[in-house]
């Protein structure tokens, strides 16, 4: 009986992170349209990857440390028994380059990665001088691949989306990871942006986790009459709003590099340096507004390029 020839894909890291990933996904499914194609990645995206229509397969990993030898060895001996032809190390971290010095020794398996072990390295220039997309495909590349796709979540996509939110309306994502605070634009500032949006006669929609509600709350504060769907926003409801709103105004998280996909217009605020160089959201009308501090830009300026694009 024919047993059908498997690939792993590598991917942690942030849900951003996941999100740019899912060219070079795509890409290795096109070209590998026999093959069985397994995604390694957190339980927390299980749900929203699952629904991918590239993706056969999920495996998670919680990225224990690596002293919990005893789920370290189940997860890793579960890998070697499904006897994968490729593995794709789109993580390229030193917990993937431990895993693939144990694949490599132990299985037959080509590894793409940029870390040791691996058959096809790719070698990742200094950060900030390529985006991250074009790192993937090079990596890809090595292998053969040469067609590649862009980041898409189509698969999200609602035509029947009810949503009850009287238009024009504005999509504020004031929040960020825990470890992303730096990348934080001051929630005050966020604040006097919705009275200014309100004034021009816009509704604000404030999306994000429910642990946002410290960059929030000011929002609330002074615009009581913004629309709050911290904790009421997942992925497949984000991108159906972002799609029907007016613009998106966030700082460099997750759900901006999410709503950059819907295409319609965001201005993302941040920090000018080499991670926002490498990590440019993929829409048709992404508007960068950066400084060596996110700090020191000013609500004049964000009101300033509303007017210039005249979305204001």
């Amino acid at each position: 009986m024919h047993t059908q020839k498997k690939i792993l894909v590598i991917k942690h890291g942030s849900f951003g992170d996941l999100i740019l990933a899912t060219g070079a996904m795509k890409s290795i499914s096109n070209f590998f349209p026999d093959h069985n194609i397994y995604i390694l990645t957190e339980s927390k995206y299980q749900e929203f990857i699952s629904h991918a229509p590239f993706v056969k397969n999920i495996l998670c990993d919680d990225r224990e440390p690596i002293s919990k030898l005893y789920k370290n060895f189940f997860l890793i001996k579960k890998i070697v028994d499904l006897n994968f032809e490729y593995i794709f190390d789109l993580q390229n971290s030193l917990r993937t380059s431990f895993y693939n010095g144990i694949l490599r020794f132990f299985t037959s398996c080509k590894i793409s990665s940029s870390k040791r072990f691996s058959h096809y390295r790719y070698h990742i220039p200094l950060q900030g001088t390529e985006h991250v997309i074009t790192g993937l495909n090079n990596q890809l590349a090595l292998t053969g691949i040469d067609k590649f796709s862009q980041p898409s979540v189509d698969w999200l996509n609602d035509e029947n989306f009810s949503c009850d939110i009287s238009n024009p309306f504005v999509i504020l994502i004031p929040g960020t990871s825990p470890k992303g605070i730096k990348k934080r634009w001051m929630p005050e500032n966020y604040a006097l942006i919705s009275k200014y949006l309100i004034n021009n006669n816009y509704n604000v929609v404030v999306v994000g986790t429910e642990e946002d509600m410290i960059s929030a709350s000011p929002i609330f504060k002074l615009c009581p009459e913004t629309i709050n769907l911290l904790g009421k926003s997942p992925p497949k409801i984000l991108f159906n709003l972002a799609k029907r709103a007016k613009f998106i105004i966030s700082n460099d998280t997750g759900p901006a590099i999410l709503s950059a996909l819907s295409n319609t217009t965001l201005l993302w605020i941040v920090n000018d340096n080499s991670v926002s160089k490498a990590n440019i959201p993929i829409g048709n009308d992404v508007i960068k507004i950066s400084s060596n501090s996110i700090n020191d830009i000013s609500v004049e300026k964000v009101k300033n390029v509303l007017i210039h694009k005249k979305l204001i």
